[in-house]
């Protein structure tokens, strides 16, 4: 997960405004356990796409849980 996590970050340092790279790598950090980074990430996926649904969802998920 940790070199995973690592390749997502390369892609957002390459990609800084393209929204996907940070709800992959908020799913990531979900994934590995990290609630704060997740949030953090999916929070900036909706700042580029504020219509994105999933994300959405997701986020209020963290944030109730």
């Amino acid at each position: 997960m940790v070199k995973a996590i690592k390749v997502l970050q390369l892609n957002i340092a390459m990609y800084p405004n393209e929204y996907s790279t940070y709800q992959s790598l908020g799913e990531a950090f979900m994934n590995a356990g990290n609630k704060k980074l997740a949030i953090k990430n999916y929070e900036k996926t909706l700042q580029l796409n504020p219509a994105n649904v999933k994300a959405a969802k997701i986020l209020e998920q963290l944030k109730t849980n």
